[in-house]
């Protein structure tokens, strides 16, 4: 009885020892869990905080891109209409020296005299500069 006795103590030892062992590693495990969880639950609020600054920091960007080609089609708008009024004033000029080439002294004095006389002026002052003093 004593071979069986200690059998079976010792298979109460092993058996208490594993269940032990069990517990020791479902306990490490859950602290191993728990670690993890929180690991990846900081992982992800950071992985969103870095997503939310780079969505604000690509939603600038794109604000001063638009804003930088509003600006150069404005600037291309004022800058062609620019020309083209240029053009239609060196037209009128071009015109206007044409025509003037073409008219006799006499009847261009004859007209300016009018328009001055139609501006009805009365008085006038008249300013010297430094240099001619």
């Amino acid at each position: 009885m004593n071979a069986e006795y200690m059998n079976s103590e010792l298979d109460s030892v092993s058996k208490k020892i594993l269940e032990d062992a069990n517990l020791e590693r479902e306990k490490i495990l859950d602290e191993a869990r728990k670690k993890a969880d929180a690991i990846i639950e900081e992982a992800n609020r950071e992985r969103k905080k870095i997503l939310e600054e780079g969505r604000k920091r690509a939603e600038e960007r794109y604000k001063e891109v638009y804003n930088l080609e509003i600006m150069k089609a404005k600037s291309e708008f004022n800058r062609r209409l620019l020309l083209l009024k240029l053009k239609y004033v060196d037209e009128v000029i071009s015109l206007a020296k044409q025509r003037l080439s073409n008219i006799e002294r006499e009847k261009c004095l004859l007209f300016l005299r009018k328009a001055i006389k139609d501006l009805e002026i009365t008085g006038g002052e008249y300013s010297i500069g430094y240099k001619e003093m």
